[in-house]
C-alpha cells in the first residue's frame, strides 16, 4: 500500500472544524464546526444563550457542497446513524438532522441541561438507539430513542457526574454488551479513564473500572472488537502525547483492563484515532495527521506540511482535531481548527 501522501487541495470553511464523519459508502462527509463569537454574543436565533457559533458542512469528492449555520451553535462532536446526523452542541442541545438534497434539515432537539457538550456516541439494539453525551462540567447524559431519532419526544433519560471535580469529559464511547446492558467508557481532563455500567439508560454511580495512567487529560478513545468473545482492544490517547493500548475483558458485570503498550507520538496531544486494516490514523493536534502501523505501532507517515494559501503560514497555527480516510486509503481529509480549513491529501 502506498503511504506517501501530498496535499492536493484545501477546503475553506466559515468556522473552525472539530469533527468529520462519513455519511455513506461514497465520498460524502459531514463536518461539524465550532467558534467562539468574538463579540461574546449569543448566536442569532439560538434557543439558548450561547456565544459559540457553529455549522454543518457537506463535503463530496473533496469539495464543499454546503455549509449551513446551526440554530444551536457550535458542533463539538457528531455521529451518523443511518444517514441521520446526531450532533452535540455548545449550548447543551443534542440534535438530529437528516440530509435532504445538499442540505441538512433539523428533525428535533433535546436539551440536556448542560451549557457545553463535548462528546457523543450511540449504540443501536432491537428497535432502540441509546445515545450518550458528555460535557465540560464532568457530566454524562444518556437517552433512549427510537430509530427515527425524534429527540423532542424522549421521556427516558438520565445523567450522572463522572468527574467529581467537575473536569471536562472530553471523550466517551458506548459499548453494547448484552440485551439492554452497555458500558460507558469515558476520558476526562482529570487524567482518568473510567468504565461505568449502563442498564437501560441508568449509568452506574460507581465505576466498574477506573485508571489514572495518563499524565494529562484523556482526550481520545477507540474500541476494537477482538475475535475472542467479550474481549476488546481499547486505544486511549492523551494530551501527554502517548497512545495507550489496553486489553479489555467484560464478563459477568466485571471489567478487566490491562495495559499492553504505550506509544509516544512527539508533539502530539492525541485528539482522535481511527483504525483500519493494519493501520491507524491519528489526529495529532500540533503534530499533524500521523499514520502508524498497528502491528508494531511504528510511525510510518506524518502529514504536517500544510498549505492554506498564506505565505506566512506555520504549522504552529494549525490545531488538528480530526482526520479521516476513504475506504481505498487514497485520500485523507485533515481538519485544522484554527485555520478553518480541511486539508485534502492524495496518494503521491
Amino acid at each position: 500500500m502506498n503511504l506517501e501522501f501530498k496535499q492536493s487541495s484545501r477546503i475553506k470553511l466559515d468556522h473552525c472544524p472539530c469533527v468529520i464523519e462519513s455519511l455513506d459508502d461514497s465520498n460524502a462527509y459531514v463536518v461539524g464546526t465550532y467558534e467562539l463569537d468574538e463579540n461574546g454574543a449569543a448566536q442569532e436565533d439560538s434557543s439558548h444563550d450561547n456565544n459559540r457559533k457553529g455549522s454543518l458542512g457537506l463535503i463530496r469528492n473533496a469539495k464543499l457542497i454546503t455549509e449551513q449555520n446551526c440554530h444551536d451553535g457550535g458542533v463539538f462532536d457528531l455521529k451518523v446513524f443511518e444517514r441521520i446526523v446526531i450532533t452535540a452542541h455548545a449550548n447543551g442541545n443534542l440534535c438530529s438532522y437528516k440530509q435532504k438534497d445538499d442540505a441538512f434539515e433539523l428533525i428535533s432537539s433535546f436539551h440536556t441541561g448542560s451549557n457545553m457538550l463535548t462528546s457523543i456516541d450511540y449504540v443501536s439494539f432491537d428497535d432502540n438507539v441509546l445515545i450518550a453525551a458528555s460535557d465540560a462540567n464532568g457530566f454524562a447524559f444518556t437517552l433512549l430513542s427510537n430509530k427515527e431519532l425524534h429527540l423532542n419526544l424522549i421521556e427516558t433519560h438520565s445523567n450522572i457526574k463522572l468527574s467529581t471535580t467537575g473536569d471536562p469529559v472530553w471523550r466517551i464511547k458506548l459499548l453494547h454488551v448484552f440485551s439492554d446492558e452497555c458500558v460507558l467508557i469515558s476520558g476526562s481532563d482529570d487524567c482518568n479513564l473510567r468504565i461505568n455500567s449502563v442498564k437501560g439508560v441508568k449509568i452506574g454511580e460507581v465505576p466498574m473500572c477506573i485508571r489514572k495512567d495518563a499524565g494529562a487529560g484523556v482526550t481520545s478513545l477507540e474500541v476494537i472488537r477482538s475475535e475472542t468473545p467479550n474481549e476488546y482492544m481499547l486505544l486511549c490517547g492523551s494530551y501527554d502525547e502517548n497512545l495507550r493500548i489496553y486489553k479489555m475483558k467484560i464478563a459477568l458485570g466485571q471489567v478487566d483492563l490491562s495495559l499492553q503498550k504505550k506509544i509516544l507520538i512527539p508533539d502530539a496531544g492525541i485528539w482522535k484515532t481511527r483504525s483500519f486494516e493494519g493501520l491507524r490514523l491519528v489526529a495529532g493536534m500540533y503534530a499533524g495527521a500521523i499514520i502508524t502501523n498497528s502491528a508494531d505501532e511504528e510511525i510510518v507517515s506524518v502529514l504536517s506540511k500544510f498549505d492554506d494559501g498564506d505565505s506566512n503560514h506555520t504549522n504552529q497555527q494549525d490545531l488538528i482535531y480530526d482526520t479521516v480516510v476513504d475506504k481505498s486509503f487514497t485520500r485523507i481529509l485533515v481538519a485544522s481548527f484554527y485555520k478553518k480549513v480541511i486539508y485534502v491529501f492524495e496518494n503521491a
